[in-house]
């Protein structure tokens, strides 16, 4: 009688402890905590880190100003300087200023892309980001960056910068500028 009683204590402990250890995998989450990104973050002096040396794509010239037709590239030289250029290698040069939304291009050298130095507001600058299965607190994925320029003439993107994407153990964003190497704080959680 007591071989029997064993026996069946000894099943039920053994049921038991497969439950508690399926609890125990379903509790700290079997699977890693990934999610899908895509964020629009205002562009300032330290998220602009992200596509410094970058040359940029833009379509549309004239989301600066009507003068500028056709396709140009933007290069952020450094964090307040840029150089855009235009067709044939014509280039302006200048100081940029963020405002969040807005960002302000102060033209210094026109180049022969503009008559003369000129202010240029763009109502609104924006990197979004983008990148899937980004594991919290993870190593880095590769995902895109594109700048997003908006004015009274309509809103235009860049060509997608291939960058390193990750969210730290808080979930916050950060994005590797692939040129420079720097790891850039996007100051969001997605």
């Amino acid at each position: 009688m007591q071989r029997g009683t064993f026996g069946k204590a000894m099943r039920h402990l053994v049921a038991i402890g497969t439950l508690v250890t399926a609890l125990a995998m379903f509790a700290c989450g079997g699977d890693s905590d990934t999610k899908d990104v895509s964020v629009t973050v205002g562009l300032t002096n330290s998220t602009v880190v992200a596509v410094q040396a970058l040359p940029l794509t833009i379509p549309n010239g004239q989301v600066f100003t009507p003068a500028i037709t056709g396709t140009v590239t933007l290069t952020f030289n450094t964090v307040n300087t840029f150089t855009l250029g235009g067709s044939a290698g014509i280039a302006a040069t200048g100081v940029v200023t963020y405002t969040p939304p807005a960002c302000e291009f102060d033209v210094r050298v026109p180049g022969s892309l503009l008559s003369r130095p000129v202010i240029l507001t763009v109502s609104a600058c924006n990197l979004l980001v983008n990148a899937r299965d980004v594991e919290v607190g993870g190593d880095p994925v590769s995902g895109t960056v594109t700048l997003s320029l908006s004015s009274a003439s309509g809103t235009v993107s860049s060509n997608a910068v291939t960058e390193q994407v990750l969210l730290d153990v808080d979930d916050f964003l950060f994005v590797t500028n692939p040129v420079t190497g720097d790891v850039v704080s996007m100051g969001v959680k997605p």
